[in-house]
């Protein structure tokens, strides 16, 4: 008789790093059975055992019949830009809640969710609403791991760090928020590695691990590897964070919106990269930006 798989109930699986979790786990030879929530956006599962559970976050009960018989829930699910901060809150901060309450009484015995490393007080809205959410993990009496991811990149996304590599791709002058400003470019694959390594993680419960590239960047010195990456001469030229955040405005009440207010918030805070204790713990080691790039070039050509 075969033995019995494990199965993961996932949230957030058609969002960049929870599609690609699914992927990459659904492909295990004795991988997990998924089960993936499924609310307005259309999932294509992944071959393998995939199970697609209609629900939402906000139906508590519809959240207990899905976790039940789970080994483990994956959180991926968040609103990442709103208009207000009161949606941060429903989605981010109380959906979390319905869904640790409703693992915790589904008897689940892993809680592997994934938040952000802009979750300072300075941080804005967004951060405010991790924060809630992480509130309601570490309160939730389910064993948990909290991944507070830095800046990911890779294939197929068109937000984020991503936005700056085809503007460096395409643009010979490229604007960039002048400040002291850092990020720790943060690779697909890693971050869905990341995840994986809790799950599987013979540690004990109820840690909380930073997840970020080896190395942290400012703005100018992002541009110009990615520039010599991809063999360019790029000029790059710093936006003044004042007027960038009046662009955003600007833009929002001509109805063509270029950001998110919150987005310099996040921005501007200061964030932890210290990744010591996921690569003790847990075996972590995250690619360079650079060997990151080049592994994105070589999977989508030169029009990456």
């Amino acid at each position: 008789m075969e033995p019995r798989r494990p199965v993961w109930f996932v949230t957030g699986a058609s969002g960049f790093v929870g599609r690609r979790f699914t992927e990459t786990a659904a492909a295990r030879p004795a991988g997990p059975t998924l089960r993936l929530l499924v609310h307005r956006t259309k999932v294509i599962p992944p071959p393998g055992r995939v199970e697609l559970v209609p629900g939402s976050l906000d139906a508590e009960a519809g959240l207990i019949a899905a976790a039940r018989g789970a080994d483990a829930v994956v959180h991926f699910a968040a609103t990442t830009h709103a208009e207000h901060e009161e949606e941060y809150h429903r989605v981010n901060g109380g959906g979390t809640e319905r869904l640790v309450r409703a693992a915790a009484t589904a008897g689940v015995g892993r809680f592997i969710h994934v938040s952000s490393r802009a979750i300072g007080p300075d941080c804005g809205a967004y951060a405010r609403s991790k924060r809630h959410a992480e509130e309601a993990v570490r309160a939730g009496g389910v064993p948990y791991t909290i991944l507070r991811f830095a800046e990911v990149y890779g294939p197929d996304a068109r937000e984020g760090l991503n936005a700056l590599i085809r503007l460096v791709r395409v643009s010979p002058v490229v604007p960039y928020p002048a400040g002291s400003f850092t990020l720790a470019p943060l690779f697909l694959d890693d971050a869905v590695d990341a995840v994986s390594r809790a799950l599987d993680a013979t540690e004990g419960p109820n840690r909380v691990y930073t997840v970020a590239g080896p190395r942290s960047y400012g703005f100018r010195d992002l541009v110009r590897v990615i520039a010599r990456t991809f063999g360019l001469r790029r000029l790059a030229v710093p936006v003044p964070l004042a007027g960038l955040a009046a662009a955003v405005r600007a833009a929002r009440l001509l109805g063509r919106p270029i950001g998110h207010a919150d987005q310099i918030a996040r921005l501007r805070c200061p964030k932890d990269a210290d990744i010591a204790s996921i690569r003790r713990d847990l075996g972590f080691a995250p690619m360079g930006f650079a060997e990151g790039l080049l592994d994105m070039r070589m999977r989508s050509g030169p029009g990456v």
